[in-house]
């Protein structure tokens, strides 16, 4: 008889403990997939939902933004809308515009158009100023997500692209349609993004319905802008497929946008239609008077007259205020601190100081401004990083699309290129106000910019290739912040045309001073901004921090840094009571007189045969 083997204690023990246990695989608790799934998701949209409520808490409790242009369309609506409440007909005439003009423009409402359910939804309901900034960041967040991108960096993303500055001081202005078309176009971009990933039937409906919804915001320069973002976008995947010989995509695709865009423009066409109509018959339209020489007026040139179109063209100094919010004195209405040099005039004028106070620091190329098109300093930093260091397809499609957004934007400041576009792209010339187009150009902007954050996170690059890359970032970006904060104030005199009616109190000398002080210290804070980005992306590549530190703290850092430009022309003090904005409509007493009079129509008469006499005197028909 064989002995047996003598056993270890521990490896008693061990056979022991296996056989007697039996492992309870029933208490392993498996990941909750909606915890980890859609979660995140949950928390971001609570998270848009938190920031818009603080920022615009006003509007909760009755209060209403003072915009200066929406008072002026509920002026100009008035008379159509007091119909419609008294009748319940809509009128497509009103009398209370330039002698008459038809209400497709200002009150003539689109019953039926089930894309508003859509609209509504996107805004999560809101209908005031919080109801646009919601839309855009659910848009932008979409994008992201279309492309892989996890919750948090999409969050990021989305209010980078939202609350730009430009986007905050055009809804102060009251241009709404301009925002709401803004805010969908991420939404348009992930769109033809699915569909030339060849996710046909995802991609075709969001293009469809974002479009339709680009189209119900009524801000056709707008759509017309973003076209180029997406005509780029798409000759570079075409070329793509071209090379790779997959022909069937292209024409599969091509199939889907004009299907998406005929479906689109047919949910608008009341609108659509109408306005092409109306357009005829306007500034807009073919002339009406011979010009002796170039044009000098738009009667006397089909579309808009050159200088008119490019009145508000930005100059270079104003791109720069991407980059610097205040290097151009920011706005026409500026806050300024007690201690301002204005505000020292001012008390000498005046005795004391009025609450709020806000001077006319702007002195760029534009006539006036509510604000700069701030984009973030952060997001510049990393935008620039990613084109010094991403080899994509994508980097591509930013960079070109940003600056010929850029080049438009200077309309007359950079003529020859401008003329181009002016003379050869159809519809172009009915538009003005080329810089805002600075709106459209945030989208690639801020999109490559959270594009680069995302890939920068994959560690797949040479440590030495991206500090060289950060140096050069740091050297293009910094070094701009630095030259206009040390040597900036001796380089320009920082006047403004306009000075010249405050020159007889003085004032003039004091806006120089505060402008020049206001160039230095944004300059400052885009430095400081500048070198914290510089910080963590090297903490980061030298293994100091981990992936989710670097997104936390450039997260916070875009926060507060657009919050707190955002905040100089749009914050809790801007919200009115109701009431003041109604008692823009009530009656004064010369109103009063002209509605004492039984027949005042005859005065709309009279004036419209003298301008129907001068206008054939001048195009010299018979009468």
């Amino acid at each position: 008889m064989k002995p047996s083997k003598p056993v270890h204690k521990k490896q008693h023990h061990k056979e022991i403990h296996q056989k007697d246990h039996v492992p309870h695989t029933k208490e392993i608790k498996k990941p909750n997939p909606f915890m980890t799934k859609y979660a995140p998701h949950v928390i971001a949209l609570v998270a848009i939902f938190i920031i818009n409520v603080f920022y615009f808490l006003p509007s909760f409790s009755g209060k209403s933004l003072y915009q200066g242009d929406i008072v002026n369309h509920k002026g100009m609506s008035k008379e159509a809308v007091d119909h419609y409440k008294k009748t319940g007909e809509v009128t497509l005439w009103t009398n209370s515009m330039f002698g008459g003009m038809p209400t497709y423009q200002i009150s003539a409402p689109q019953k039926h158009n089930f894309l508003d359910y859509v609209y509504k939804i996107l805004r999560l309901g809101f209908m005031g100023p919080q109801g646009y900034f919601i839309m855009g960041m659910i848009c932008f967040y979409i994008l992201l997500l279309v492309l892989g991108f996890n919750p948090w960096l999409s969050l990021i993303g989305s209010f980078a692209f939202s609350f730009m500055t430009n986007n905050m001081f055009l809804l102060e202005a009251g241009h709404n349609t301009k925002v709401s078309a803004i805010m969908i176009g991420p939404l348009v971009l992930a769109g033809v993004l699915l569909i030339l990933r060849k996710r046909y039937l995802a991609g075709g409906l969001i293009f469809t319905i974002s479009m339709g919804l680009q189209l119900l915001s009524n801000h056709v320069q707008m759509t017309y802008y973003l076209g180029f973002v997406l005509a780029v976008l798409v000759i570079i995947e075409f070329i793509r497929f071209i090379i790779a010989k997959e022909y069937k995509a292209i024409g599969i695709a091509s199939i889907i946008f004009l299907a998406g865009i005929v479906l689109a423009a047919g949910s608008s066409a009341s609108k659509l239609w109408t306005t092409y109509e109306y357009s005829k018959e306007t500034m807009r339209g073919k002339p009406i008077l011979k010009p002796e020489g170039e044009a000098k007026s738009s009667s006397e040139t089909n579309g808009l007259e050159w200088n008119y179109a490019m009145n508000w063209s930005n100059g270079t100094l104003d791109l720069v205020s991407t980059l610097i919010p205040g290097v151009v004195g920011g706005g026409n209405s500026e806050a300024v601190s007690k201690d301002s040099e204005f505000a020292k005039k001012y008390r000498q004028l005046a005795g004391s100081l009025p609450p709020g106070l806000k001077a006319p620091l702007y002195w760029g190329a534009l006539p006036s401004t509510s604000g700069p098109p701030y984009m973030g300093a952060m997001v510049l930093f990393l935008f620039i990083f990613g084109l010094l260091t991403i080899r994509s397809r994508y980097k591509w499609w930013a960079l070109i699309s940003v600056a010929l957004l850029f080049l438009l934007s200077l309309g007359k400041n950079f003529e020859f290129f401008n003329r181009l576009f002016y003379d050869y792209f159809p519809l172009y010339n009915k538009f003005r106000t080329p810089n805002s187009i600075m709106g459209i150009a945030g989208i690639p902007l801020v999109f490559f910019a959270i594009y680069t954050l995302k890939h920068l996170l994959s560690d797949k690059f040479n440590t030495k290739i991206l500090l060289r890359n950060l140096w050069i970032t740091l050297g293009i970006t910094g070094g701009i912040s630095l030259f206009f904060a040390i040597l900036g104030p001796s380089f320009f005199d920082f006047t403004s045309a306009g000075d010249q009616a405050y020159a007889q109190y003085g004032l003039d000398k004091a806006f120089e001073a505060d402008r020049e002080s206001l160039m230095t210290s944004d300059s400052f804070r885009t430095l400081f901004i500048i070198l914290l980005g510089t910080g963590l992306v090297w903490a980061f590549i030298k293994n100091k921090i981990q992936g989710k530190i670097l997104v936390i703290a450039v997260g916070v850092i875009v926060f507060f840094d657009v919050l707190t430009v955002d905040l100089r022309y749009v914050n809790h003090k801007s919200f009115v009571a109701q009431k003041n904005i109604e008692n823009a409509f009530s009656q004064r007493e010369v109103d009063k007189q002209i509605l004492a009079d039984p027949d005042p129509y005859y005065r709309v008469l009279i004036c419209r045969l003298i301008l129907l006499t001068v206008r054939c005197l001048l195009t010299g028909i018979k009468t």
